[in-house]
């Protein structure tokens, strides 16, 4: 979480000045503001602990003390924003953020932006960073630089890593048949690695889909888009229904009762692990076809009604054009069942090895 602390306004235009501390101790990430000689100027600390009370309640004095006693000189960036990420072009504009490419400064790496409403879109901003800074790095899920704020424009933006290839939605595009196989199975064990490593540290994306699923020069996949992610061992409230409706899970359509409430993520009746397996088994679906396979996992939906007592995923004209691997491993990635769906783990090792992850525990 980040906190701006208004210590000095001037009307003139305020200027921006990017600091990067990465050990405080302190509890949640957060934004300060500080007074500097004569001229009040944003500072962006990459505060690695900072509890709430504390941070409200910091002095100007102490403040400054904290900051003096890191040494930051020599990690300071071009004061303004413009400065520090050149080159800006727009590449995706979305429902609450959007996405540029940039060249930052001091290291001359290309770099995405996203950029969001430091007023509407903090939480979502804040959130993402957080939980990709906890992950551990993985090669198949998208690393954030950093998160400054704009104070010129009233923006936040998270700094992240750049995938040159745009995303799985332009491989479907490009594919409206489908891909072949193998062009399918590197993605799909890509995607089932970084999922499975997501899920072992207690994180659920929960709003998988192709747009979120970076490409990068070498053809190689990457997670993206993790604002709405939520770590189960946190203590926080959550809203069940997140992500894209045509990738949300049956149990988490029929959940419409909790729609618009917050419940604890302890008192979370659905087990949202396999909530990803079905976003996932719905985009493994879209690549391989080329198409949706439902509107909705639904009884509102006759498709998927049909799935759920015939076991024919989507048209059955499309169906037909799967290897008998595929279907295997979309049965069990889109099981109606919860309990009787795969687990990422369980995916992985399908797909790794060609066959039921049930000789994992005959192994043990």
């Amino acid at each position: 979480m980040i906190t701006t602390l208004k210590m000095e306004k001037r009307k003139a235009q305020q200027r921006m000045l990017l600091v990067r501390l990465p050990s405080l101790p302190f509890n949640v990430k957060r934004l300060l503001k500080r007074k500097r000689s004569s001229q009040t100027q944003t500072v962006a600390l990459a505060v690695e602990e900072l509890d709430i009370t504390s941070c409200l309640n910091i002095s100007r004095t102490s403040l400054h003390d904290i900051i003096k006693s890191h040494d930051c000189t020599d990690t300071v960036l071009p004061r303004s924003f413009s400065q520090c990420f050149v080159g800006q072009v727009p590449l995706t504009d979305g429902s609450t953020c959007t996405i540029y490419t940039a060249t930052e400064a001091t290291t001359g790496r290309q770099v995405a932006l996203k950029k969001g409403d430091v007023f509407f879109d903090k939480f979502q901003m804040e959130n993402e960073y957080q939980i990709l800074t906890r992950l551990p790095k993985h090669s198949n899920i998208i690393e954030a630089y950093g998160l400054v704020v704009d104070a010129e424009h009233n923006e936040i933006c998270v700094v992240l890593e750049m995938c040159t290839r745009g995303s799985l939605i332009d491989m479907i595009l490009a594919n409206p048949s489908g891909v072949e196989n193998a062009t399918f199975l590197p993605i799909a064990l890509d995607l089932a690695s970084a999922c499975k490593e997501m899920h072992a540290y207690g994180i659920v994306h929960r709003d998988i889909k192709p747009d979120n699923v970076g490409v990068t020069e070498n053809n190689g996949t990457k997670l993206l888009d993790f604002g709405e992610a939520v770590d189960l061992y946190n203590d926080v409230h959550v809203r069940l229904q997140a992500g894209s409706s045509r990738y949300m899970a049956p149990e988490l359509i029929a959940a419409s009762s909790h729609r618009n409430e917050d419940i604890p993520i302890h008192d979370c009746p659905l087990d949202l692990t396999k909530c990803d397996v079905w976003a996932l088994g719905v985009t493994f679906y879209c690549l391989l076809t080329g198409s949706f396979p439902l509107h909705l996992a639904s009884s509102r939906d006759p498709k998927y009604e049909e799935w759920a007592s015939t076991g024919s995923f989507g048209p059955q004209s499309k169906w037909n054009t799967l290897t008998e691997s595929e279907k295997i491993l979309l049965i069990n990635m889109l099981n109606p069942s919860p309990f009787n769906r795969w687990t990422m783990a369980e995916t992985h090792y399908y797909l790794l090895h060609k066959r039921q992850p049930m000789l994992i525990y005959l192994l043990k």
